[in-house]
């Protein structure tokens, strides 16, 4: 008896994605490339839509990046419960 699914002929090219075969040195290379480069244009074309450090929605550049490095900073001087107040948040 032959179940419907062994005269699949995509089954073959699935196992071959589920092995990993395909994914060699070259390819691993190409696709962090294309990444880079996608980054590198998304970062370019943020840049260049901001007015000087002020972005499109009047935020300084940044901005993400600041509120969780004033919160390590506050967790590491022992102060962890002071990360929810926006008061000791702010410089």
């Amino acid at each position: 008896m032959t179940h419907f699914w062994q005269a699949v002929p995509w089954q073959e090219s699935w196992q071959e994605l589920r092995t990993g075969r395909w994914l060699t040195a070259a390819r691993a290379r190409t696709y962090s490339l294309i990444l880079l480069a996608f980054y590198a244009l998304a970062t370019i074309g943020w840049i260049a839509l901001s007015n000087g450090i002020i972005d499109r929605n009047g935020k300084p550049i940044g901005t993400d990046f600041s509120s969780f490095y004033a919160a390590g900073s506050l967790a590491l001087e022992g102060h962890a419960t002071a990360i929810y107040d926006m008061a000791a948040l702010r410089p």
